[in-house]
Formats: C-alpha cells, sequence, structure tokens
C-alpha cells in the first residue's frame, strides 16, 4: 500500500490485509513511526485539551479546516471528518482518572507509572526514563514489540523507542554520546544498552542527541 490511513489503522477500522501492509511498514520504515507516533500524540493533545476546558463545538468546527498535524511536512493530512471526531470525542470522552488510557497508550507525567504500566505487554523489562523536570513525559504508547515514551523537550515532542536489542540495527554516522556511550545518528539517534535498543526520533538531531545522552546516563546509573 502506497499510503496509510493512520487514523484507521488507531480505530481498527482497516481491513486485514491492509492492517498487515501497515505493520510491515512499520517494522521498516522510520517515517510511518513517526507518523503514526505524532497521530497518537495529536490524539492524546487533544483529549487532555478536552479534559481541561470547555470548547463550544461551534468553534471546533471551525477551527477544524486550519489545523495542521505536526507532521504535515511528511505529507500525511488528516481530514476535517477525522479532526472533528477527534474533537468530539475529547469533549464528550473525558476520563476521569489523572491517567487516560486508551489500551494502547497512557497519558501521563510519571515515568515510573509509564514503565510499570507497559511493562505487562512488553517481551523484556521496560526502563524508567526520566530525563528530569525541563523534560517532562506527556505519553507513552506501544506495539507489540516495543513502547515509546514521548518528551516535550524545547516545546516540541521527542519519541524514546525502546526495543529488544536485535530488534533495530544502528545505522548512520557514528558517533560517542557524552556519557560514553556509542550511537548512531541517521534518521535519529540509535544506540545498544543493557540488552536493549533504544531509537530517539524528533525535529532537531541535536536536540535528538542531548535527549539520547540524558536516556543513557540514566541507565547507566540504574
Amino acid at each position: 500500500m502506497s499510503q496509510v490511513d493512520w487514523q484507521a489503522y488507531l480505530d481498527g477500522s482497516l481491513s486485514p490485509e491492509d492492517r498487515a501492509a501497515a505493520d510491515r511498514l512499520l517494522d521498516t520504515s522510520p517515517d510511518a513511526q513517526e507518523q503514526l507516533a505524532g497521530l497518537r500524540v495529536f490524539i492524546a493533545s487533544v483529549r487532555e485539551a478536552g479534559r481541561s476546558e470547555e470548547v463550544p463545538l461551534a468553534r471546533l468546527e471551525a477551527l477544524v479546516p486550519t489545523i495542521r498535524p505536526p507532521w504535515w511536512r511528511r505529507g500525511a493530512w488528516l481530514t476535517a471528518s477525522a479532526v472533528a471526531a477527534i474533537l468530539v470525542l475529547a469533549i464528550y470522552l473525558r476520563p476521569s482518572a489523572p491517567n487516560a488510557t486508551l489500551s494502547d497508550r497512557l497519558v501521563t507525567n510519571d515515568p515510573v507509572v509509564a514503565a510499570q504500566w507497559v511493562q505487562s505487554s512488553m517481551p523484556f523489562r521496560v526502563p524508567t526514563i526520566d530525563l528530569g523536570p525541563s523534560m517532562p513525559l506527556k505519553l507513552i504508547h506501544h506495539t507489540d514489540k516495543s513502547c515509546c515514551f514521548d518528551y516535550l523537550v524545547h516545546g516540541k515532542i521527542y519519541h524514546v523507542n525502546v526495543y529488544e536489542k536485535g530488534e533495530r540495527r544502528g545505522s548512520g554516522r557514528e558517533i560517542k554520546l557524552k556519557c560514553g556511550t556509542t550511537a548512531y545518528v541517521g534518521h535519529g539517534v540509535h544506540w545498544e544498552q543493557n540488552d536493549l535498543a533504544f531509537y530517539v526520533i524528533g525535529p532537531d538531531e541535536s536536540t535528538s542527541v542531548e535527549v539520547a545522552t540524558l536516556a543513557s546516563s540514566q541507565l547507566n546509573r540504574a
């Protein structure tokens, strides 16, 4: 399939054949992984906004044509109807608990809670990755083989993906992080540590390296 409707992927409405093709694409394409992660963050952010304030539906409908998801540069756009559906859900489906969960993702600022929540779904021991108060955790989500911690860094979302060692191989130019860990910079920052593989994706390469350094340093102390 040349293009994937990631909204349909998340809500389970893809055909079995299209979903299998999308899963294969996720296994090999960092761009696809970034698009899916971006959509998850967007949905979670809208739900978070919906819990915090009442917004007239007419105002939301007026805003729908102007909304561009953060991954629009990759060519992935949400239709106006899809955005409208998400916004309506944000208003009418407010979770009562402080941690909002929808099966494969959890909105939480607590890295310990995030690691404990995702552990039962992972085939490996999930580390607790706390980047500090200036880089708060916003969301954790997962597939069958990996989990992803999303952090707000300098006003932008950076994704720290965690896999079993061997699931993702480092590619790109080799660098040494300030903590001494060998990493690879290409489409993101890759490294292996403690029998796991890590992959940081974000809009800025130098900040991605900074996030990787902080995460690796914490893992060294664990």
